[in-house]
């Protein structure tokens, strides 16, 4: 006998009790050597878990999906409320600093304003790396390392946490005797995490 015409499909059975059951089935026709069709063979396979599986995972997929077409839209919301601000921040800071130059302001005060152009570029910087999460998820965040000056890098780590240092009676007390007075370092990244780590060691 020579076996012919196959073909797999599925279909929805109802067993004995009621239930619904999904099934592979598989048929075969069997031609008799000359002859018409002599008969056929068929098998059936439950896939009902699997086809519940599959349904579970696509319907996870479709909410993975929308929750990360929401975080985008959350994000690109994000970075436009929160740049205009810090930008006219930035702005006015600048602006005072170059006024201060002029005239008999206290070295003080043009440490402040300095002070908050710089925490306010680092937290415009921090919102940048927020819209960088989704390369960090897909693997391809890219570190761009150069050379800085350890002493300006932690200066300006040091300037970032004064305010909050002066406010619980803390001195800072930097000792760069033994660093090396060069770091190769992405330096984006690196501030990131100075001012938390100094804050920690206090």
């Amino acid at each position: 006998m020579d076996a012919k015409e196959e073909s797999i499909y599925e279909a929805m059975l109802t067993v004995a009790d009621g239930e619904q059951r999904m099934v592979q089935v598989t048929k075969v026709r069997f031609n008799k050597p000359g002859e018409e069709v002599y008969g056929q063979i068929g098998v059936l396979i439950d896939v009902t878990e699997r086809t519940r599986t599959e349904t579970e995972l696509r319907t996870a997929k479709r909410l993975a999906d929308e929750a990360t077409k929401a975080k985008s839209e959350f994000l690109a919301t994000m970075s436009h409320e929160l740049r205009t601000p810090l930008n006219a921040i930035l702005g006015f800071s600048e602006m005072i600093s170059m006024h201060a130059l002029e005239g008999d302001t206290p070295s003080r005060y043009r440490d402040y304003a300095g002070s908050i152009y710089e925490s306010g570029s680092h937290l415009l910087e921090i919102i940048n790396d927020i819209l960088d999460i989704s390369a960090v998820e897909a693997g391809k965040l890219t570190l761009h390392p150069e050379d800085i000056d350890t002493a300006a890098l932690v200066g300006s780590a040091e300037r970032l946490i004064q305010v909050r240092a002066e406010k619980r009676n803390l001195r800072l007390e930097i000792d760069l005797a033994t660093a090396p007075k060069r770091l190769r370092v992405d330096k984006r990244r690196i501030k990131q995490i100075s001012p938390p780590t100094i804050i920690l060691a206090g």
